[in-house]
Formats: C-alpha cells, structure tokens, sequence
C-alpha cells in the first residue's frame, strides 16, 4: 500500500530519489543534481504560469477588492456557505481564486485521467496533492535565506493561495464538475472555510485563515506550506466526493468545520515533526553546534513554535531522526523530503549527515 502511495511521486522525482540513496560521500555539482527531474517535472505537471500569477497576484493584495454582488449575494442567502467563509477574509481569497487558469487546470487533470486510466477520481486526487506538495518545496530555490542554509524557504501567502486554490479547481475536475460553473467559485471558498477557518489554523501558522487582510508579501513557513496544500485538498475531496452536501444546510457546514478541525489537529502534530526532522538536516550541515544555538536562526523561517520548543528542549540527547520520520504519514514525509532536498540543493556540496537524513526519508516513503 505505502509503494503504491508513493508510486506517482517516485515517477515525478525521478532521478531525484535513487541519487539520495547515492549520495553519501559525494559533492554535489550542480544545484539541479538533487532535485533532478522533480522540479522540472513537476512544474510542467502543475503549470510554467504558476509562479509568475503568484507574483501578479502578491501585487494585487495590496488592497481588498470588492468582490461581485451575485457571490455576496449568494453567500448572504445560503446559511451554510456563511458559516463556512465566516473566518476567512472572503474579499482578499475570492481575489486569487479568480485569478486560476482554470482552463490550464482542467488539462492538468485531463492529462492524469489519460495517462491513468484505471484510477478513481479519489486517487487522482491524491496524485494532484503530491505534485502540489513537490512543487511548494520547490518553490524556495529562488529564495536564499540563513546564511550557509540556502533552501529552507518560506513561502508567499499569495503564491500559495494561489495554488491550494488551482488544486481546489483541479479536484473538482476529476470528481467530474464543469470548472467553467459560476458555483465553482463560492465552492472554493467554502472549502477554504472548511479547511482553515477553525481556531487549529493558529496551531499552524496559517493566519490568512483569520479575518485579517494579510500583508502583501507576507510568508508562511515551509512546513506551514505543506499543511495547508493538504488541508485544502483533504477538504476538496470531502466536498467533491459528497456532492457538495457541506453547502445542504448549517448543520452539514458545522460537521464539515469540525472535519476540518480534525485533520487540523492531526496535520499540527506532522509539522511539528516536519520542523523537527528539518531541523536535523540543517544540525547534519553544522554538525559542532549545539542545537540551542540553532534555534534564533530557526525562529526566523516561520517553523512552528511548538517544534521549537521541543529542539530547544533537546539539550544533549535529542530523539532519533528514525523515530520522527517514523512518526510521519507517508504523505508528510514525502513533502518533506522535497523540502530537505530543496535545502541540500543549495550547498555547494552535500555532506554525509545529510546524505543519511535524504536516505532515511527515502527509505520510509518506499522501504522497498
């Protein structure tokens, strides 16, 4: 089951993984000798136009827009839809939703229904979140942040929206809905209502999901980053796969927060391990420091304040980086291992501690 999990996103990586394996001893040449295929793989999967629209878009915030009358009109009159977008900022979402290519992301899914066949729209589904969750920890090669630590990235609100929402139009294609729909886009926002506008946002430091209007430019940690690509999906595929029975009435939209709370409250654990096993890669680069001196360093890329809090209690004997991969859904292991290949790839060489924290994650997506 864990091989086939992982089967699309191995394909993906391609040479990316087996050179993890490898790697032990050996430099890196070039920046690209890491990612290998995965970056540029992936970023044809999820489209060349991505990160330019995330830049349209960061400079488009700045201020609120007012949005249509037929959505707010729409909103006012389903009880349901209300109490889900109660907790987002319905104004400054619906200005990125409206920026998705949907005809790009009707082809995306188009595209793996044609190449498999034989899957339901659920495992497309799951295929689309990998892609995604490869894609954001790609994202930092353009970002150079601590000093020898280039790749530990944190990412742009907008430019993440931007994509947790291509994959929200994405999931509804493969449950077979007409993207072109005008419901479509009040949908969305529901979803986005579900999965981020409970209280357990805070846990993870996605704070767009208040009622605030986020700064343009503002930034979410890496593993934050991951959260919300899954949290967005997961709850994409509760809607989609249920007809959209969140928006029947107030009580179904109650039931679908909860859900939401839920797998919050479970992807809040992951980060906190993601943190923890990021924080080891970069201890691996710096191997006579103290982890207590990491942590000033760390708490400047938005990681979760409770895996800071667990480093800084590691003292002497912090836990085996095979217990916290361990501990890891296969899922969240994958999208940080991305993020851990997106930090070797910025040294100018790979030392053997890394090399053996890239292989221990390996070895857990596919023990095979």
């Amino acid at each position: 089951m864990l091989g086939e999990t992982v089967e699309g996103t191995t394909k993906v990586m391609g040479g990316a993984i087996e050179f993890t394996g490898q790697v032990l001893g050996e430099t890196v040449e070039g920046t690209t000798k890491v990612m290998g295929g995965a970056i540029a793989g992936t970023t044809k999967v999820v489209g060349d136009a991505i990160e330019s629209t995330g830049k349209a878009v960061s400079n488009t915030v700045e201020t609120t827009t007012q949005i249509t009358g037929q959505l707010v009109d729409s909103i006012q009159n389903n009880p349901a839809l209300k109490t889900l977008t109660q907790d987002i900022k319905v104004n400054w979402l619906y200005n990125i939703i409206s920026k998705v290519d949907i005809q790009r992301a009707e082809a995306v899914v188009r595209d793996l229904q044609a190449q498999y066949p034989d899957e339901d729209a659920a495992t497309i589904a799951e295929r689309l979140m990998r892609q995604k969750a490869i894609y954001g920890g790609s994202m930092g090669l353009a970002s150079s942040l601590l000093p020898g630590v280039a790749g530990l990235l944190a990412v742009d609100f907008a430019a993440m929206t931007l994509i947790q929402a291509e994959m929200g139009f994405q999931i509804a294609a493969a449950y077979g809905f007409d993207l072109e729909h005008p419901d479509r886009q009040g949908e969305i926002l529901a979803i986005f209502g579900a999965a981020l506008g409970t209280n357990h946002a805070l846990k993870t430091g996605l704070t767009y999901a208040l009622r605030t209007v986020p700064l343009a430019g503002a930034v979410v940690g890496c593993s934050a980053n991951a959260i919300a690509l899954y949290a967005v999906g997961h709850a994409a595929c509760q809607f989609y796969s249920s007809q959209g029975a969140a928006l029947s009435s107030e009580a179904a939209a109650q039931t679908a927060l909860a859900a939401g709370e839920d797998y919050l409250d479970h992807a809040h654990q992951q980060q906190v391990l993601m943190d923890q096993v990021l924080a080891h890669l970069i201890q691996a680069r710096n191997p006579d420091r103290p982890w207590a001196d990491l942590i000033p360093d760390l708490e400047q890329q938005h990681l979760n304040p409770a895996a800071l809090a667990a480093i800084a209690a590691y003292g002497s004997t912090p836990p085996s980086l095979t217990a916290l991969v361990t501990a890891l859904d296969p899922d969240y292991a994958q999208a940080t291992l991305c993020l851990c290949q997106a930090i070797a790839e910025g040294q100018n060489s790979l030392t053997a501690a890394e090399a053996a924290v890239l292989a221990t994650l390996t070895q857990a997506i596919d023990p095979a």
